[in-house]
């Protein structure tokens, strides 16, 4: 995340600065939370990514779940159980 903000952000920056030459308060009082809030709308998007890439390669306890899908997914033969009822 860090390095799709930085890589947005510290251009733009750089292209303000060379063009228009604002005062600095004025840089962070644009900046910062252009900042935040591309960080925060990017949050939930690769947090996500990286979950399922840990699922998708059975990292960190996704193991067992895998196999468990996996196995729910396989054709099985069904058996018949026969209930009896005793009187």
């Amino acid at each position: 995340m860090i390095l799709l903000v930085g890589h947005t952000i510290v251009p733009a920056v750089l292209a303000v600065e060379t063009t228009y030459s604002p005062p600095l308060v004025l840089q962070l009082l644009v900046w910062l939370p252009v900042t935040m809030v591309a960080a925060l709308a990017l949050l939930q998007p690769i947090k996500g990514s990286i979950v399922g890439l840990q699922w998708q390669i059975g990292m960190d306890g996704f193991e067992l779940s895998k196999q468990v899908l996996e196995s729910r997914s396989q054709p099985q033969a069904f058996e018949t159980y026969e209930t009896t009822t005793s009187s």
